[in-house]
């Protein structure tokens, strides 16, 4: 199990590591766009310079400037343009680690955002659509106002191209830098407002409310990655943005401490007397010393930050090692990811911050949260499971009789609703067989015996013989479709053998059908009136065989005949349709096949319709 263990905190932070690092990936640009070459002035005017020493550079670039409260300089770039074939344009810009305006040959075509004190600081990419007709066929200068809130200029290589081309990447990119972030951001702040409510419920548990406070301070650390306007001074929120991470790291360990059991009440006053105060020197560097924030940060407060992590992951180890099970591994694994994330975010930004990657840490919230939320909720849901069983252990007997006493109550209303609704079918039946058969009838009579009218004799035979299909499908069956085919069969035996055709059944016994209403009855008899007339019309047979079988959970039900049969793939009339459609409203599955020796209409009804 150690094995497994040590397997697993080795290859944890390499899997993520290589995850991010391909989500990274930007999608392929065409090098043809892309502007590496550039002049560099320094200068906080809002327009492009006239006059100046342009520095010729190339992209990536990093340059100091004079001492300011902010870093503005301008970025000369010439590009020669063919006749544009697309009318919409854009510059992309993949990496802003601050705020710029991009010119076309003098005329802004947008920004993002303040320029001036307070700055928008982006870090995530821009892009700024503009028309074509803004270009000159051959040469044109590109002017960037870059604007940042420290003593350097940074700019890497930008695009210029259609907007199709341009478009694809500047969403990946987007969605990778800011919207995955957010979601993580947004889902730790709701997950945060239904711990916090839980801990004060659950006060004498306090792994609950330390980890709604190590939510709410990575929420607060995550958003200077996110917040692009700042509201007021950038060093002050940069020093939130810090003290925030010390803040987050110092609960998260308080968290696993009361979580596992564990005691180190040592350690923890050692950082809660360095980190709870920290807001001190950050502060004051902040309103003082920008730079010697910067330093500060990378020397102590961070180092201090990353050797509290390792001693977290230290006191999980402890804890597996104590008392191993799934919980404790996870936590365990989770926390080395993030110090492993740590550490390189570290070194990445020591190494001058390259502006083709990005932090890690913010991704690796998403894993924190589901990690620690689910075992949380577990715990939750498995105590509330506890007292549930419980509770239905002794209320099992009360539960039982009240479960008999509401069948005995359905099955009394189930048969008095029958009841009902046999009578109304009765009644039914005898108003539509002694009214209106009885008119059909007689109207038959008075047809048979005039010759001018014989020609509706057909049609009115057909409507009293479907009157007697409908009154069939009335007739109760309980759910015994043996007792429908024979009421068929004694309806269609004299029109069968008026035509020269008999019968062939070839049933058995069949299980009773659940829910075979009327609608259902109908549908069936429907469909072996059409297969009878469409035998007696189109087939030139002899014989209609009707066979019934079971097959596991359906019934099979077949009419055929030993005809001339048809192309059924060629047949426009609406007989096959209405046979589907039926088929479809009882549920069931309806094929038909024919050949020259007959034609087959197979029924393959379900046992339990639903």
């Amino acid at each position: 199990m150690r094995i497994g263990i040590l397997v697993g905190l080795v290859a944890a932070p390499v899997l993520v590591l290589q995850t991010l690092h391909a989500i990274e990936q930007r999608t392929e640009l065409d090098p043809l766009l892309r502007l590496d070459q550039a002049e560099l002035l320094v200068d906080y005017s809002n327009v492009p310079p006239v006059a100046g020493t342009w520095q010729p550079v190339d992209l990536p670039t990093h340059k100091a400037t004079p001492h300011s409260s902010y870093a503005s300089a301008w970025y000369r770039l010439a590009v020669n343009v063919d006749k544009p074939a697309e009318r919409r344009w854009a510059f992309y810009a993949p990496v802003v680690l601050g705020n710029i305006e991009v010119f076309i040959n003098g005329t802004s075509i947008g920004n993002g955002g303040a320029m001036e004190p307070p700055l928008a600081d982006h870090r995530t990419p821009l892009m700024f659509e503009f028309s074509a007709q803004l270009l000159n066929t051959g040469p044109n200068i590109v002017d960037i106002h870059f604007v940042r809130p420290h003593q350097s200029v940074a700019l890497s290589p930008v695009y210029l191209g259609p907007v199709t081309s341009l478009l694809p990447a500047a969403t990946s990119v987007h969605a990778f830098r800011f919207w995955l972030p957010l979601t993580i951001l947004i889902a730790m702040l709701v997950v945060a407002l239904i711990i916090g409510p839980l801990a004060v419920l659950r006060s004498q548990e306090p792994a609950y409310a330390w980890y709604a406070i190590a939510l709410l301070c990575w929420s607060v650390h995550q958003g200077h990655e996110l917040v692009t306007q700042i509201p007021f001074d950038y060093w002050l929120w940069l020093s939130i943005s810090y003290y925030s991470l010390g803040l987050f790291v110092f609960s998260a360990f308080v968290f696993t401490n009361r979580f596992m059991g564990l005691r180190a009440p040592r350690i923890e006053r050692i950082f809660a007397i360095w980190l709870l105060p920290g807001f001190i020197p950050l502060g004051g560097l902040a309103y003082f010393d920008g730079a010697g924030l910067m330093h500060f940060s990378r020397l102590l407060w961070t180092p201090s930050i990353l050797v509290l992590g390792g001693l977290l992951l230290v006191q999980m180890v402890r804890g597996v090692m104590a008392k191993p099970n799934m919980e404790r591994i996870v936590l365990m694994v989770v926390a080395n990811v993030v110090l492993v994330i740590g550490i390189r975010d570290y070194l990445w930004e020591q190494g001058g911050g390259s502006q083709e990657s990005t932090y890690y840490l913010q991704y690796c919230a998403g894993l924190v949260l589901i990690s620690f939320s689910f075992i949380l909720m577990y715990r939750f849901s498995r105590a509330l499971q506890d007292a549930e069983t419980l509770s239905v252990e002794l209320e099992s007997r009360v539960q039982e009789k009240h479960r008999q006493l509401q069948e005995n109550f359905e099955t009394l209303k189930r048969v008095e609703s029958e009841r009902a609704l046999a009578t109304e079918r009765a009644r039914i039946m005898r108003d539509v067989h002694d009214g209106l058969g009885g008119h059909l009838l007689q109207i038959l009579s008075q047809v048979e015996e005039d010759p001018a009218l014989q020609h509706l004799e057909p049609d009115i035979r057909a409507a009293l013989q479907d009157l007697r299909l409908i009154v069939d499908s009335l007739t109760p069956n309980d759910g015994n479709l043996l007792t429908v085919l024979g009421s068929f069969r004694h309806r269609a035996q004299k029109l069968v053998e008026q035509n020269g055709l008999r019968f062939d059944w070839q049933v058995q016994e069949l299980p009773d059908i659940p829910n075979l209403g009327p609608e259902r009855v109908l549908n069936v008899l429907r469909i072996f009136q059409e297969a009878v007339a469409n035998i007696i019309h189109h087939a030139g047979a002899k014989t209609i065989t009707v066979a019934t079988h079971l097959e596991s959970e359906h019934i099979s039900l077949s009419i055929s005949d030993d005809g001339c049969g048809f192309d059924v793939h060629t047949s426009t009339g609406q007989g096959l349709a209405n046979l589907r459609r039926r088929a479809q409203e009882l549920g069931a599955t309806l094929n038909l096949t024919s050949s020259i020796n007959g034609t087959t209409v197979h029924l393959l009804l379900p046992i339990r319709i639903t």
